[in-house]
């Protein structure tokens, strides 16, 4: 899990880490948000919403492993199906982002509820074999009580530090941004 102020780099490293590990092994990905005027946020950080996303991206990289989803219903059930795919020997990494999103998001709408936006309660409990890694990213808050709680022994936490000054300067200079 990628924990971290905003600003850190959690989604540029989360990106990269994808399209590296996509070139040997299976990734799927989830991002909570895109940018600050998506008009589907809201349906970002619903579960089915979530479910579907991934079952999406998995079947379109496992033809072969097609799951039940529906075309307009995917649960925690359907992708735990998905992922337990008899002799699979192949690494299989999901990839969330910006689950810190997911409160911020439901506290500004008037109709979001607990159930439709309980992300990180699924994802605390959702059974996956051995050769699946999920990989989160977040900034640092109560909402993952739930995974460190029910995921202890699971969890492995890398804080990104908050850039400083001096790296900032360093970056513009580089990529040629005049400083401000």
């Amino acid at each position: 899990m990628f924990i971290a102020p905003p600003g850190a780099g959690k989604s540029w490293e989360l990106t990269n880490l994808a399209d590296e590990l996509s070139q040997a092994h299976i990734v799927a990905r989830h991002y909570c948000f895109l940018d600050p005027g998506d008009d589907l946020v809201e349906r970002r950080v619903t579960t089915d919403v979530f479910f579907g996303n991934l079952i999406a991206e998995l079947n379109e990289v496992m033809p072969e492993r097609k799951s039940e989803a529906k075309r307009y219903f995917a649960d925690m059930t359907i992708l735990e199906n998905l992922l337990k795919c008899e002799g699979e020997q192949r690494k299989i990494f999901l990839l969330i982002d910006g689950l810190d999103h997911i409160a911020r998001v439901k506290s500004f709408s008037s109709s979001l509820s607990d159930n439709e936006t309980d992300i990180v309660e699924q994802l605390a409990t959702l059974s996956f074999p051995s050769n699946v890694t999920i990989i989160l990213g977040s900034q640092p808050g109560e909402h993952l009580n739930p995974l460190f709680a029910r995921r202890e022994g699971d969890v492995i936490r890398h804080d990104l530090p908050k850039w400083e000054p001096e790296e900032i300067l360093s970056l513009t200079n580089r990529l040629g941004v005049e400083p401000s």
